[in-house]
């Protein structure tokens, strides 16, 4: 692996957890989260200036995956009400690539080597590990709910993958989900909590910029 493209796969997981953490720490984890994902609008409509245009191929798989990255945040942030974050990330985290492994093996007829299975093993000791004996002490509502969140970002992970190759620019894909996927967050919030809506420049005005 390149050092470049290591160097990027660090601090992607840098900035997802710091989010995480964000939407944790708010007193009102939907704001937050709608907050940080109304962010990335701005930069995805100044961003698709500069890419190539997307395959209408692609276009199902696009909002498919909008729908699992709604139910993702939708999750997320009920999973984080119900539990500490030490507790949440690492089980939702964890579950993800097993179920994604699971998926593409039974049903996608992906055949995964030993050094694969090895590293996917890993990760998810890896996240486990951060719990502990402490996984003991999970709220069963918490615990359930970060494994639906898993479910949710094991679907977009499988979907995004392959919609991003087929529609010739994951970076263009990326910034199309964003435009959709930010307004079904505001449709949401105003439908559940309106008076969180109306903070996103209010309140929640430094956590919509650095979401971005």
């Amino acid at each position: 692996m390149a050092s470049t493209t290591f160097f990027i796969i660090i601090l992607a997981a840098v900035l997802h957890a710091g989010w995480n953490a964000v939407v944790k720490g708010g007193e009102d984890k939907l704001l937050q989260m709608t907050a940080v994902m109304s962010g990335h609008i701005p930069f995805a409509v100044v961003t698709l200036f500069f890419v190539p245009a997307l395959d209408f191929a692609c276009w199902p798989y696009l909002m498919l995956g909008a729908i699992f990255h709604f139910g993702y945040q939708v999750y997320l942030v009920e999973s984080y009400k119900k539990g500490d974050l030490s507790q949440v990330y690492p089980i939702a985290r964890a579950s993800a690539p097993l179920i994604a492994t699971l998926v593409s093996f039974i049903f996608l007829g992906v055949d995964f080597g030993l050094t694969e299975i090895l590293a996917i093993s890993l990760i998810i000791l890896g996240l486990i590990s951060t719990v502990g004996m402490r996984i003991q002490y999970v709220p069963k509502a918490a615990a359930i709910s970060a494994i639906i969140t898993g479910c949710f970002i094991a679907s977009y992970s499988l979907v995004d993958g392959y919609g991003g190759r087929l529609g010739g620019s994951p970076v263009a894909y990326y910034c199309w989900l964003s435009l959709i996927n930010g307004p079904i967050m505001w449709l949401y919030c105003s439908k559940v909590s309106p008076s969180s809506l109306v903070n996103i420049f209010g309140s929640a005005k430094w956590v919509f910029f650095g979401g971005g």
